[in-house]
């Protein structure tokens, strides 16, 4: 196109000739000769009048110069001229604007001290006199005498001729070789304007000078610079780096991918990442990736694991980013790793430490400088009365005020990180103890062992709460076991298995006469102080509990001798010592029996005298009165006889309670003896059934068998019988129940009636609450007995009004291999206690 006079079009200077793009002009390749001649190259269909019109535009009266100024100043290219003295001679407005400098400030002037950027390639050329080829502003410059821009134009003319230089198609001049004066060069250079700017340029000779074209490549230059720098940093960086097509193959790694894995980098490329990622990862990673495309995402960190040359996993955190690839939305990926293993490793003991830590039966709390809790285990959150979430950030204050802890427990805590964190202080565990009540619990004893944590300075503590509440109420029962031993009137002692004294209280030395130095030197043996045979009686008590499984204690009469020599009668009641496996020893209590022998045998005589007495004369006193009774015809006689009957079978009937009685206090309570509560049962309701002519009903909901001797059948046969003979219906509604009691190894046998009920007096007197000298009926005296009995066997009598009328009595027995009374202790100690208080 021609715009007034001067045509238009892409065009670039090369070696005196301006070459017109064949683009602008429809594919013709015009060449513009200096003398005005044209050479048309790649000619098609070419319009004459455009011919004719470049024809005119370069003919006429004008120099060779001017002509090539025209050129210069239209090329859309940035241009600039050189002479040959290094001047410059002409800046088109495409370089004023690639520069930010106008042509009138720098035409004219030393291209070496306006560009020197410009002049240093030319300088290492020799084609500038005088110009530095230092290079110092980082050009770079080669001689290029054929440019892949314009292979197919060359310079022509003649130099020596005085005519300008020539543009002329290479392929029309015959020849095709560069000028002798030499060819194009290339370079690049750095030139200062409005703004530093690095431009690819290149050089054309000319007659008298050179053409040199510039094109900004700045950002190129940057980009490059930049990807220099990257290519530094990820060979300098110690982390693996990678790069992987849209296949999975490497393209690229580092140094440190080969020193992790054991590959060579150069060896890793073109394979698969597989060969150092498991299938299993290689398709988490896959995903990942997937998951990516479909998001605005476009890098992720995940942890995944690397397989190394000989095998080894590694666990790594891989920062992967996505690789675009033009058009295309996927072109690979890369991503830096990083070896976590030491990670991992520290996690897993963190991991580990918090599982001990939320396993423990302590609670543990960390607390941070301020005294603010950090962190609370479950079982410090439960002590506290507090859901483990909501305990952090509280103080030991927050817990006062809420009264959970005792209000100078804070002060407390406060004196003692003083005192371990004070400079010449050797503690390094603290604790003191205090009452914890949380706010929907029940108080316990709790100790507080604090300690400091670890690191530079102070950063708060660690403390353990500890729950010593049972062991509290241990020492509190050991105590009160100490008391009681020691204020009890008969001797308690200990042995271990081989029979040796552990252990005596204040009255075995005051019964015996041996102290407890011998004890504690252990110089002091059983037979000491036992008649030798019955040392092994006593011994073999004790292996016939640790064989029987229902029974704890035995009772053993044997001849004690004193220090000095005395023998005195003993009930030696012996129980096995606790023990989790084998035997280690007994416990007994001595009870010096002198007094009691003396007073039984003096019971016997009198008991046996008045026994058979009482009945040869009661029996005499009843069949006298019958006779009287039968042969008097006066009513009132007839009644006294009557009552004489009464009474002398009312003192009958006291001889067989007594006998009971005398039964009982001669049967031995030593465990071994056990009743069936429904043979018991069944065996009373038919004796006393039998006698009276009624039916007594039976409920047994239980099958028990009962820790008691065929004494308690007396005491049973007194509460159903008093329920049948003093009922005032004519059908007696009397039954018999056998039930669990509501505590756990103990047996209600209950006796219900329908009758009047006992009365509230004897009631009194039967439980306890009225003393026995009010005994006047027969029932009482029966019903005395029968608690009295009851009691021999550990038991307990109960009486409550039946409704809606009668009574019901309640026997409440132990079942059989039941734990005894008063945990470890054997009873002989408890009941002692009770009779001495």
């Amino acid at each position: 196109m021609v715009e007034g006079g001067v045509m238009t079009a892409q065009a670039v200077l090369v070696g005196g000739t301006t070459a017109v793009d064949p683009a602008a002009l429809g594919g013709v390749l015009v060449v513009l000769l200096p003398a005005g001649a044209l050479a048309f190259g790649g000619l098609g269909s070419v319009v004459p009048a455009l011919r004719s019109r470049l024809a005119d535009l370069l003919a006429g009266d004008r120099s060779a110069d001017a002509r090539r100024g025209d050129v210069v100043e239209h090329m859309d290219e940035a241009a600039v001229v050189l002479t040959d003295g290094g001047r410059i001679d002409r800046v088109n407005p495409a370089a004023e604007r690639l520069l930010g400098r106008s042509a009138s400030a720098l035409e004219g002037r030393p291209v070496a001290d306006a560009l020197p950027g410009l002049a240093a390639p030319l300088a290492d050329a020799g084609g500038i006199a005088g110009a530095d080829p230092s290079h110092g502003d980082g050009t770079t410059a080669e001689a290029d005498p054929t440019s892949e821009e314009d292979d197919d134009r060359t310079v022509a003319g003649d130099p020596s001729s005085g005519e300008g230089p020539r543009i002329q198609d290479r392929d029309r001049n015959g020849s095709g070789d560069p000028t002798p004066d030499g060819g194009a060069i290339r370079a690049e250079v750095s030139l200062s304007g409005a703004e530093e700017r690095r431009c690819a340029a290149r050089y054309a000779p000319l007659q008298d000078g050179w053409v040199v074209t510039l094109r900004d490549v700045t950002d190129r230059a940057r980009r490059r610079a930049e990807l220099e720098r990257y290519e530094r940093v990820v060979e300098a960086s110690g982390d693996p780096m990678y790069a992987v097509d849209g296949d999975g193959r490497f393209t690229f790694a580092n140094e440190a991918l080969g020193e992790m894995t054991g590959y060579d980098p150069g060896e890793l490329l073109g394979r698969s990442g597989s060969l150092i990622v498991p299938e299993a990862e290689a398709e988490e990673v896959s995903a990942l990736l997937e998951e990516l495309l479909e998001s605005d995402r476009t890098r992720e960190t995940h942890e995944t694991v690397i397989v190394t040359r000989d095998g080894r996993r590694i666990p790594v955190e891989n920062h992967v980013a996505i690789l675009p690839d033009g058009d295309e939305d996927f072109g690979g990926s890369a991503g830096v790793l990083r070896d976590i293993s030491e990670r991992k490793a520290r996690e897993a003991e963190l991991e580990q430490y918090e599982t001990v830590v939320e396993t423990v039966p302590d609670g543990v709390l960390v607390f941070d400088a301020d005294g603010a809790i950090e962190k609370a285990n479950h079982r410090a959150a439960a002590m506290l009365g507090r859901n483990q979430a909501d305990v952090t950030g509280l103080t030991l204050d927050d817990f006062a005020e809420d009264g959970v802890v005792p209000a100078g427990v804070p002060e407390t805590y406060d004196e003692l990180v003083d005192l371990l964190t004070a400079p010449d202080t050797r503690t390094e565990l603290g604790s003191f103890e205090f009452e914890l009540t949380p706010r929907r619990g029940v108080e316990r004893v709790c100790t507080l062992n604090v300690t400091l944590r670890d690191g530079p300075g102070f950063s708060g503590t660690v403390a353990v709460l500890h729950d010593v509440t049972d062991r509290k109420e241990y020492e509190r029962d050991l105590e009160r076991y100490k008391i009681i031993v020691e204020t009890v009137g008969d001797p308690v002692y200990a042995t271990d298995e081989a029979g040796r004294l552990t252990f005596v209280n204040q009255a075995f030395e005051s019964v015996t006469g041996y102290d407890r130095e011998a004890v504690d030197a252990g110089d002091l043996h059983l037979s000491d102080f036992v008649a030798d045979g019955d040392v092994e009686r006593v011994q073999e008590a004790a292996a016939d509990l640790r064989e029987a499984d229902d029974r704890d204690r035995a009772t053993v009469d044997v001849a004690g001798e004193t220090r000095d020599g005395r023998r005195i009668p003993i009930e030696d009641r012996v129980a096995l010592l606790p023990h989790e496996e084998g035997f280690s020893g007994t416990a007994g209590v001595f009870r010096d029996v002198s007094d009691r022998r003396r007073r039984q045998e003096v019971l016997s005589v009198m008991n046996r005298a008045l026994r058979h007495n009482l009945r040869t004369n009661v029996n005499a006193i009843v069949g006298f009165a019958d006779v009287v009774g039968s042969e008097v015809e006066d009513d009132e006689l007839r009644e006294y006889c009557a009552h004489i009957h009464d009474a002398g079978e009312w003192l009958a009937d006291l001889g067989d309670t007594l006998r009971t009685l005398q039964d009982v206090v001669e049967e031995r309570r030593d465990g071994t003896a056990t009743l069936d509560a429904e043979t018991l049962v069944e065996g009373v309701v038919e004796e006393v059934g039998y006698r009276h002519g009624v039916d007594v009903a039976t409920d047994l909901t239980t099958d028990a068998t009962l820790d008691a001797g065929p004494a308690l059948r007396h005491a049973l046969e007194h509460v159903v019988e008093n329920a049948v003979v003093h009922n005032d219906r004519t059908a007696p509604g009397v039954t018999v129940r056998v039930r669990e009691a509501d505590t756990e190894g103990w047996v209600d046998v209950v006796v219900e009636d329908d009758g009047p009920g006992i009365p509230e007096e004897e009631r009194a007197v039967v439980l306890g609450e009225a003393p026995t000298d009010q005994l006047t009926h027969g029932s009482g005296l029966g019903l005395w007995v029968t608690r009295w009995i009851v009691q021999v066997f550990d038991g307990r009598v109960r009486i409550e009004d039946n409704d809606p009328r009668g009574s019901v009595v309640t026997l409440r027995l132990r079942r059989a291999g039941a734990p005894e009374r008063g945990g470890t202790l054997p009873d002989p100690l408890l009941e002692a206690a009770d009779e001495e208080g």
